[in-house]
């Protein structure tokens, strides 16, 4: 994006207010730091609870038999809990369990496992989404 593009967003006024912070310059104020950081407290993962994935036998993906039931490893983005920094939505590999953030969020670190590992599919890890997604064939499952 470069200044003066416009953008068109789209979702819940709940989205947008969890989303906000992104698109603030500057600093934030007390009480915006301790709402952001309230949001991101009841959005972590439960780490003791099995995520299982159960595409259609027809889904159009070679990559199937990859899918395993796992355990998030994190209760957030691995990455981004480990340098401070915030994610949007949250995708876990059905490979391995690891917790990445979506390609909304700053440094994409749900795509990057794909590209460090190779490991072909993750779910979305947001409340009431049951969807996945395989890289290598670009398909929604």
């Amino acid at each position: 994006m470069e200044p003066g593009d416009e953008l068109l967003l789209a979702g819940s006024a709940a989205a947008f207010a969890q989303a906000a912070p992104l698109f603030r310059v500057g600093t934030l104020s007390e009480a915006e730091s301790v709402a952001i950081e309230a949001a991101a407290e009841k959005r972590k993962v439960d780490t003791s609870q099995t995520v299982e994935l159960h595409p259609a036998p027809s889904a159009p993906c070679e990559h199937l038999d990859r899918i395993n039931a796992v355990r998030p490893h994190t209760p957030g983005c691995e990455e981004c809990l480990r340098n401070g920094t915030r994610w949007v939505h949250l995708r876990i590999c059905m490979s391995c369990g690891h917790v990445g953030c979506c390609d909304s969020s700053p440094y994409k670190h749900a795509t990057g496992h794909w590209h460090d590992t190779q490991h072909p599919i993750m779910r979305s890890l947001e409340p009431g989404e049951t969807w996945g997604w395989c890289f290598p064939e670009e398909v929604q499952l």
